[in-house]
């Protein structure tokens, strides 16, 4: 899941994330230096402006954990 982490601080992160992340329990969080650009597709007209967000990003990976469900 790419989630922008300038939300880190929102309700569903800290409930859902926070709690467990990098803890080996199924979630984990890593964080992308600067703003990555976003590809188009073949044939569409890449904009001049808006292939960055205006945020950092974040990569989630929920995996099951060894444990079942929390």
């Amino acid at each position: 899941m790419l989630l922008p982490n300038n939300r880190i601080e929102q309700k569903f992160w800290q409930d859902h994330i926070e709690p467990v992340r990098d803890q080996g329990l199924g979630v984990e969080v890593k964080f992308l230096r600067g703003r990555p650009r976003f590809t188009y597709p073949p044939g569409i007209v890449r904009p001049v402006k808006g292939d960055r967000p205006p945020f950092g990003v974040c990569i989630v990976t929920f995996t099951p954990s060894p444990l079942g469900d929390l």
